[in-house]
C-alpha cells in the first residue's frame, strides 16, 4: 500500500505528511492571526518560511522548556536561525554539544521529540480554534494519543489534489479515522477514558492507571495492556518454553522405542492449562507402556515400579 501512495503522490509519504502538517499549522495560525514573527514582529507570508521558536533557550538548561508551550512561538526561518547562531551555545561546562547529548538531555531521538512536540502544538491550535470535534463521532478529541489527520474524501488513485486540499481535511480519534479505512486492526484502539483511567486492550475496558506500567514511547506513558494481562502473557510464554525443553530432552532418552508424547496431553496444549494438569510422570512411551520422569531420569512402567534410570 505504502508503495502505492509514495507512486501517486511523487514522493515518500512520510514526507508529504509532514509538509501537510506544516500546511495545517500554518493555516490554523491565519485563523488565529498570530502569524507574526516572534523576532521581527513581521507578518509570516510563505509557508516555507514558517518555523517553529523557542523563546528560551532549553539545552543544558531545563528540558521541560522544551516542551512548555508557554515557551513556544513561531518565527521567520531566516530570523529563528539568525537567533541561534548569536545566542545558542556550541559549548556547555566546556564541552561543545553533539547529538548524542542532545538526545540524552531531552531523554529520547531528537528527531522523534520535534515530531511529537509539534502534534502537541497542532493539537493545542486546533482546542483553541474549537475544532477539536471528532469529524466522525461528533464527540469531544481528549487526548492527544488520539488526535489524528483525516481526509473527508478518499485521496489514493483518484485525485493528488485531494491529499493537499485543506478544506478536504478533518480531525478525528484514530479509532474513529481508522475505521474507514480497510484492514486495519482496531484491538489496541480504544475509548476516552476518564482522568485516571487508561484503556486496557486485553480487558477492553477502562481500568486505573495504577494496573499499567510505563512506556516512554506512547503519548501516555503507559503500556497498552496492564499488569495483570502482561503476567498472563509472561506465564504463557514460558510455559510454551517449558514444554519446547521438554519436547528436546526426549530425545535424549534411553528407551529403545523413542516413540514419547506428553504423558496423557495432547502436544498442541501450552500454558497454564498444561501447568496445572502436569503429573510426575512428564513423558510416555507409546511402544513399551513406560512412563519418564524429567526431573528425575526415572523410567516408570505401567505398574508403578522403576525399571531404568536414563
Amino acid at each position: 500500500m505504502s508503495d502505492n501512495q509514495n507512486k501517486f503522490l511523487g514522493m515518500s509519504l512520510c514526507t508529504a505528511a509532514g509538509r501537510l502538517r506544516k500546511m495545517i499549522t500554518f493555516d490554523l495560525l491565519k485563523q488565529l492571526n498570530e502569524d507574526f514573527c516572534f523576532r521581527c514582529g513581521k507578518r509570516i507570508e510563505y509557508i516555507k518560511d514558517l518555523s517553529i521558536d523557542h523563546k528560551k533557550f532549553w539545552m543544558g538548561i531545563d528540558r521541560a522548556l522544551f516542551w512548555d508551550l508557554n515557551n513556544i512561538a513561531f518565527s521567520h526561518l531566516k530570523c529563528n536561525t539568525l537567533n541561534g547562531k548569536q545566542k545558542k551555545p556550541a559549548i556547555i561546562n566546556g564541552k561543545r554539544i553533539t547529538r548524542k547529548d542532545r538526545d540524552a538531555f531531552i531523554g529520547m531521538v531528537f528527531g522523534t521529540a520535534t515530531h511529537r512536540f509539534r502534534k502537541i502544538i497542532m493539537f493545542d491550535l486546533v482546542k483553541r480554534l474549537n475544532l477539536d470535534l471528532c469529524y466522525r463521532c461528533g464527540n469531544f478529541i481528549k487526548k492527544i494519543e488520539n488526535f489524528s489527520i483525516e481526509h473527508k474524501k478518499s485521496w489514493l488513485h483518484k485525485d493528488v489534489n485531494l491529499f493537499w486540499d485543506l478544506n478536504n481535511i478533518a480531525f478525528s480519534h484514530l479509532k474513529c479515522n481508522l475505521k474507514n479505512k480497510p484492514r486495519n486492526n482496531l484491538e489496541t484502539l480504544g475509548e476516552d477514558c476518564e482522568e485516571g483511567f487508561h484503556w486496557c486492550s486485553i480487558h477492553k475496558k477502562c481500568l486505573p492507571i495504577e494496573l499499567f506500567g510505563k512506556d516512554s514511547k506512547r503519548y501516555s506513558g503507559l503500556r497498552t495492556h496492564c499488569k495483570e494481562c502482561r503476567r498472563e502473557e509472561y506465564r504463557n510464554y514460558y510455559s510454551r518454553i517449558k514444554i519446547e525443553r521438554k519436547k528436546n530432552q526426549m530425545e535424549n532418552m534411553t528407551c529403545e522405542h523413542r516413540n514419547y508424547i506428553l504423558a496423557g496431553y495432547p502436544e498442541n496444549i501450552y500454558g497454564r492449562e498444561y501447568v496445572r494438569a502436569q503429573s510426575m510422570y512428564d513423558v510416555y512411551c507409546e511402544d513399551c507402556k513406560n512412563f519418564v520422569s524429567l526431573l528425575t531420569g526415572e523410567i516408570i512402567n505401567n505398574k508403578g515400579l522403576i525399571v531404568d534410570k536414563r
